[in-house]
């Protein structure tokens, strides 16, 4: 009896800490599992948002002899993802269901076109209320931002504009604009691996400043779009139209 009741609360340690371990690994797996769950609720509306933006913008402007000049419209893949990802949230497809979700869960939202791209993110605006004018900010399209560089030759500074095919690419030197210059080999500017560079570099700086900005820096997450396909990573390089955004849910 006396070694009995000296192995009782070893037992019941033994018992408690059993117990916590099996909590703790219920809570990790419906975590992962959820995270899962959210994984393919977010890729499947990507895709679809995608497909239905090259599908379906009112004006393609299609070259047939390069199939990727085109013009899309960004609003068809964001309303497209909208209404995907709120289905598969289980909620109703409602215009406050969309704001809300626009509000809350989506910093930013970006439309990697041919010629450069769009950015559905938080701008600075104002607003005029009982006559004070006052700083907002709001979330907006912006403009089509090219994906280009500057480079200083001589006394003169020259702009590269670059394009996610691999035939051509465009330069303007103050006066004149040619866009259909050959792309070269190598690595300097005009070059198919600098035009690779400068694109990933675009979109990382581009997604990585709306979501800091939209988010007020409290995240630690990091955009890293390569320029080529990384193992290191396991991601791949913006090729051809895509859609780039981060979701940020409080649940």
């Amino acid at each position: 009896m006396k070694f009995s009741a000296l192995a009782l609360p070893f037992v019941v340690l033994m018992d408690i800490v059993v117990f916590v371990s099996f909590i703790m690994w219920q809570h990790e797996s419906v975590y992962e599992f959820e995270q899962r769950q959210l994984d393919l609720q977010v890729n499947y509306a990507i895709d679809a948002a995608t497909q239905e933006m090259l599908e379906n913008s009112s004006h393609l402007s299609t070259d047939y002899a390069d199939w990727g000049s085109m013009v899309v419209e960004p609003e068809v893949a964001l309303d497209t993802y909208l209404a995907v990802l709120v289905r598969n949230f289980g909620w109703g497809d409602t215009v406050k269901t969309r704001e809300e979700l626009l509000d809350t869960s989506i910093p930013f939202f970006t439309v990697a076109t041919y010629d450069g791209y769009y950015i559905y993110c938080k701008q600075k605006d104002t607003e005029t209320i009982n006559g004070v004018t006052q700083d907002v900010y709001t979330q907006k399209w912006t403009p089509k931002i090219p994906y280009s560089e500057v480079i200083k030759n001589g006394s003169n500074w020259i702009y590269y504009m670059y394009n996610l095919g691999d035939d051509t690419y465009g330069t303007y030197n103050g006066t004149v604009l040619k866009l259909d210059n050959k792309i070269s080999t190598g690595q300097n500017a005009g070059s198919y691996n600098r035009s690779r560079v400068v694109i990933a570099e675009a979109l990382t700086d581009a997604c990585t400043t709306a979501m800091y900005s939209a988010l007020e820096g409290k995240t630690n997450v990091e955009w890293i779009i390569p320029a080529s396909y990384s193992e290191w990573s396991n991601s791949r390089s913006i090729e051809r139209p895509s859609v780039l955004t981060y979701i940020s849910r409080s649940d």
